[in-house]
């Protein structure tokens, strides 16, 4: 061997000796290997700070900033202790392409303040999620963080429980494929990949879900037709019955694992962008083809009603914000999910509700 070619690959071999010297010292002391909390293998992000450019979604997207926590929370909560009210749910309530300070959370937050009634909310929400998910939090997720004993507990539930098939390994919280469960212990644990992360979000302005932006796209100004024949919702209960009923007995025992947890159970129903009901009649999206689109109104009114059942039947706080809140043109930029005008209406609403709930009468 050329000596210059032994000169260079020791000179390879001391960079990685001292690498490698660096770097476990680094990873046992600042990672969760052996310190800190075992998330394991669960698909929560962590020590996530990221910033998306939504302006592909909808006007004035622009550049946004998304982080969570060290514990997979959302928001300014201080200390976990401090949390009186945790909101749970999908990706309606985790809200990736929406800014921390424009999320319906944040919204309650602002407007408990403003009421001269402050409180912490923390987001739990989480990209795919069901109520089966949500339970299982409280035995995966929730015992990891200390002092989390909050009062309140709001889930905004429903859009995803209508395909719980769909979304199994969100639900199990773990990849069913070995290679991301392997990818995903290694990023929960090691403190060079959250310092490359933190690098990465802060540098790029990128990265895309391809579950939004699905459906229907932003619109100001959307024309809307009444649905004729109205919508047979008594021939799709026949069709989905037992799913209805296992929805209902999965929101039930959520309540449960809330009330075991000491916090007051919350449920909030959900609405899609493709309906909206007016005078009692269901109207849906005039197509470019003529068609009127109402996609799933049944399917998603049904759920709600199951909700409001369950909760009637087992004494649960619920609001019925699917039927209740009306939402304008230019609240969503997809099928699902809000904008930051949609998202303030959606925190408004539920604030209005919690008012009497939290605020104490006086006297």
């Amino acid at each position: 061997m050329p000596v210059f070619i032994s000169k260079i690959l020791k000179i390879v071999f001391l960079i990685l000796f001292i690498a490698f010297g660096i770097a476990i010292p680094l990873e046992v002391i600042f990672g969760n290997w052996i310190f800190g909390p075992n998330f394991s293998t669960m698909n929560i992000p962590r020590n996530s700070y990221r910033h998306f450019d939504a302006s592909h979604l909808y006007p004035g997207g622009g550049r946004l900033k998304y982080y969570r926590d060290k514990y997979g929370l959302r928001g300014e909560y201080g200390k976990p202790s401090d949390i009186v009210l945790l909101t749970m749910g999908g990706s309606t309530t985790a809200q990736l392409y929406v800014d921390d300070k424009d999320s319906w959370p944040e919204v309650i937050d602002a407007k408990f303040a403003e009421a001269g009634f402050p409180i912490s909310v923390a987001n739990a929400g989480i990209n795919g999620q069901t109520s089966l998910g949500h339970a299982l939090a409280f035995d995966l997720w929730f015992p990891l963080i200390p002092g989390l004993k909050p009062k309140y507990i709001v889930v905004y539930v429903g859009i995803n429980d209508k395909r719980l098939k769909a979304s199994i390994r969100y639900d199990e919280m773990k990849s069913p494929q070995m290679s991301r469960r392997v990818r995903q212990y290694f990023m929960n644990n090691s403190a060079l990949y959250r310092l490359f992360r933190l690098i990465r979000g802060t540098l790029n302005a990128r990265d895309a879900q391809l579950l939004h932006g699905a459906g229907p796209k932003f619109e100001t100004k959307i024309e809307w037709r009444e649905v004729s024949p109205q919508p047979d919702t008594e021939a799709t209960r026949m069709e989905i019955n037992e799913d209805l009923l296992g929805y209902g007995d999965r929101i039930r025992i959520l309540a449960e694992k809330i009330r075991s947890h000491g916090a007051k159970p919350i449920f909030v129903s959900q609405a899609l962008s493709s309906y909206r009901v007016r005078g009692g009649k269901v109207y849906g999206r005039l197509q470019p083809d003529g068609t009127i689109d109402f996609h799933e109104y049944s399917i998603m009114t049904l759920y709600n009603k199951a909700l409001m059942a369950t909760c009637a039947k087992y004494q649960i706080t619920c609001f019925d914000l699917g039927s209740e809140l009306k939402f304008e043109d230019g609240d969503f930029y997809d099928r699902a999910h809000n904008t930051p005008a949609g998202s303030r209406r959606v925190g408004e609403y539920i604030f209005e509700r919690l008012k009497p709930i939290i605020i104490p009468k006086k006297q």
